[in-house]
């Protein structure tokens, strides 16, 4: 199951404030022959709250999948 680890408001170049969830999903499990079944980590994907996809840039920077809006995560104070 899917599930949001971190949640953030950014601007982007259009002005508006965005808010992005950053989601983690989850890795298929193994079962090893010598121990309980457990889970590989999965992929982490950024998403906009209203479910957008996010294309990255870099690091902390994105692009909105089919527009020119680039949003920067803010910096940590």
């Amino acid at each position: 199951m899917s599930h949001i680890i971190e949640s953030f408001e950014a601007v982007g170049s259009d002005g508006y404030t965005y808010r992005i969830d950053l989601w983690q999903h989850p890795g298929p499990e193994t079962r090893p022959v010598d121990g309980p079944a457990r889970r590989l980590p999965g992929s982490k994907e950024y998403l906009l709250s209203d479910g957008r996809h996010l294309i990255d840039v870099s690091r902390l920077e994105w692009k909105i999948h089919n527009t020119s809006i680039r949003i920067a995560k803010p910096a940590e104070r």
